[in-house]
């Protein structure tokens, strides 16, 4: 069972780090700004656009530059009042690589260590690197972010590039830690952040291919414990003998009851309802987790 030791959560997909959509809404005012202005009357039209009105009335050329300014300086403030634009590529797609991203700026505060009945409700669903949890920028809560930076040394968070076909899903890597109750900016090697980002790119891809339960179940954090004296049983007798779970929904990353029949009995299946899938699921020896697709023959499943 869960314990109560959190206080309420919020939803980690209204709440993400990463504030992609608001770029799109001030692209939007601006566009909308813009299409206004343009089709205005047309003496309300020059008072905004002195291009225009140095043509229609005869002017300083220094009036017209003051004009011109303030023209500009009218749209930057639209501009920054709504957030960052579209056309700052690395502003929108590469939030946390901005220094002046909120999340930089915001405390972490001190939060009880998460108990350890809590411990993998709260770590399982998310992959790791060596034990270091790796987050998503695109669906991980700021809330979340603060309570693992108060159980860890340090984090990893990244954000994703769009799939464009190459296996190639890390965007930038960003190592986080705490330095003066703010999220800082660590270094790390180049090898450790290659070795990385080859992880990101390969707990993706298995995604894309399996889905996010699936991922989180090989690549998220190991059982709490295995069955006594449990050998791992062969992929036919989980096809025949596994308890079947259905998985209602895509975004579904843990499943308490399934990882409990893992820990119970080693094994285990789950059947996608939107696609059909069906996978079978099995302790390690170590306490990993394995995950195969099953297309309904167990003689193939060798």
């Amino acid at each position: 069972a869960v314990g109560g030791a959190f206080p309420p959560r919020p939803n980690d997909h209204n709440t993400h780090i990463n504030a992609r959509g608001r770029g799109v809404s001030q692209y939007a005012l601006v566009k909308l700004v813009s299409h206004f202005l343009c089709s205005a009357p047309r003496p309300f039209f020059s008072l905004f656009h002195p291009a225009q009105l140095k043509d229609t009335m005869r002017i300083p050329t220094s009036i017209y530059i003051f004009l011109a300014v303030l023209h500009l300086l009218l749209l930057t403030q639209v501009a920054m009042a709504v957030g960052p634009s579209p056309l700052l590529d690395w502003r929108q797609n590469r939030p946390l690589w901005w220094e002046n991203n909120h999340f930089w700026s915001t405390l972490v505060p001190e939060l009880p260590k998460t108990p350890s009945e809590d411990w993998e409700f709260f770590y399982a669903p998310y992959p790791t690197y060596k034990g270091i949890p790796i987050y998503d920028a695109d669906r991980t809560g700021l809330w979340r972010i603060q309570q693992a930076l108060n159980d860890h040394e340090k984090i990893y968070v990244f954000e994703p590039r769009k799939d464009d076909g190459t296996g190639k899903y890390a965007g930038h890597l960003v190592p986080v830690s705490v330095l003066n109750n703010r999220p800082w900016r660590r270094t790390i090697d180049d090898d450790t952040r290659t070795a990385v980002v080859k992880h990101i790119d390969s707990f993706m891809h298995f995604e894309k291919q399996h889905g996010r339960l699936a991922r989180s179940l090989v690549y998220g954090t190991p059982l709490r414990r295995i069955p006594f004296r449990y050998r791992k049983p062969s992929w036919a007798q989980v096809a025949t003998d596994a308890r079947e779970f259905q998985i209602d929904k895509p975004e579904t990353e843990f499943d308490d009851d399934l990882r409990h029949e893992l820990q119970k009995k080693g094994m285990a299946k789950f059947k996608q309802k939107w696609s059909g899938y069906v996978y079978l699921v099995r302790a390690t020896e170590q306490k990993g987790i394995e995950v195969k697709y099953f297309a309904g023959s167990i003689h193939a499943l060798g």
